[in-house]
């Protein structure tokens, strides 16, 4: 378990280690240098990259899997880093815009179709 008193790079490295399951044949310690450059390129806070890790492990279907079944999983986060970010980027991006859409519309709306689904499933159900 990560202390607060520990650099943010072992940190970081405890968390992917955790994760991933704590695999055999790695140690985070061995993972706290490679895990620098990382945190710099992202230009995020510790907490921020944590659930960077995290989408990452776990709800990114891509990553999921090939960062688990990795010879080196380090290795695999630290060559797919930039377009990891860029995805979740995207993703967190997605989540703003819904959250902000679904705020915007009014209460009595909420949970009802509006015009655009409805059109959109009309369309589905054209027979041309």
């Amino acid at each position: 378990m990560s202390q607060p008193d520990q650099p943010v790079e072992l940190q970081a490295a405890i968390r992917f280690w955790n994760l991933l399951g704590k695999p055999k044949g790695f140690s985070n310690a061995n993972w706290e240098s490679k895990m620098k450059p990382l945190l710099e390129e992202s230009r995020m806070s510790l907490d921020e990259f944590r659930e960077f890790l995290t989408w990452t492990v776990n709800v990114n279907e891509y990553s999921v899997e090939y960062l688990r079944k990795a010879k080196d999983p380090m290795a695999s986060l630290t060559k797919n880093l930039p377009s990891l970010l860029k995805f979740y980027g995207a993703a967190e991006a997605r989540k703003q815009a819904a959250a902000k859409n679904s705020a915007s519309r009014p209460e009595s709306t909420k949970g009802r179709k509006v015009p655009s689904q409805m059109a959109r499933e009309f369309n589905k159900e054209k027979i041309w």
